[in-house]
């Protein structure tokens, strides 16, 4: 959006209320308490709310939508890009998804997670139904937090969850062994996004060997990998042996 402004796109079933990326600090307080109380209220019309990089966000103000998330019924999507969001963040936003059954979709991409934050969310998909998209990339969560999102998909089995964006988050050949692990017994995820995880050719194999068991992802994402040539063909080996996915980056 442009400097200083607030724009609402309308439609029969969303409001999507986004707030200015920049301006004087007092209008962007006054909007950011607008669309916060307005989430309080748990509005019919609010089902869509973009705080991505707010200038004035803060532990309060997460503290507020964690609250508000665990008993609304109408936001479906809520983008947080960008705020500084650590495991104290990540911790609140966990208790708030055990309860939320609305959700469908939450980016929490630029943030600073950690291992610990990726825990908490992970705990929290295990109690979670609703949420089918959840996007965490461009942040450090390593191999040990990557792992323990891919143990939160093994025992999620029948959730709901389509879309997992893990870009750059660090998780290494030895996250990519992981998520390659229960890829063959998740039966739900159809879209997931690794780039630029330094994964290399032994993180392709572990994926090539997870395609040619899995019968239900539509798109991976695997650019920036390093993948070398034995990485490559490991791949086409595992595609060609493959039947549902439509999309290799």
């Amino acid at each position: 959006p442009h400097r200083g402004s607030c724009r609402r796109r309308r439609s029969a079933a969303t409001t999507m209320a986004v707030a200015p990326a920049a301006g004087g600090e007092g209008g962007q307080r006054r909007l950011s308490e607008g669309l916060l109380s307005e989430l309080q209220r748990n509005s019919r019309s609010l089902t869509a709310l973009e705080l991505a990089r707010a200038e004035d966000f803060d532990d309060a103000a997460v503290e507020r939508i964690a609250a508000s998330l665990a008993t609304n019924s109408h936001l479906t999507h809520l983008d947080l890009r960008g705020n500084s969001i650590g495991p104290k963040g990540a911790k609140r936003l966990a208790i708030a998804l055990a309860q939320n059954t609305a959700l469908t979709h939450l980016d929490l991409e630029n943030n600073i997670l950690g291992a610990e934050g990726a825990e908490l969310i992970a705990t929290a998909l295990s109690q979670n139904a609703t949420l089918t998209r959840l996007e965490l990339g461009n942040q450090f969560l390593g191999a040990v937090g990557v792992a323990l999102l891919a143990t939160a998909l093994e025992h999620d089995r029948g959730r709901a969850l389509r879309e997992l964006g893990l870009a750059g988050t660090s998780c290494g050949p030895e996250g990519a062994e992981r998520l390659a692990s229960v890829l063959g017994s998740n039966p739900g995820l159809l879209r997931l996004e690794l780039a630029g995880n330094a994964i290399g050719a032994a993180g392709c194999e572990f994926m090539a060997a997870a395609l040619e068991g899995n019968g239900t992802l539509r798109e991976l994402g695997l650019r920036g990998n390093n993948a070398t040539d034995r990485g490559a063909e490991r791949l086409a080996a595992g595609l060609r042996r493959n039947r549902t996915l439509l999309r290799l980056n």
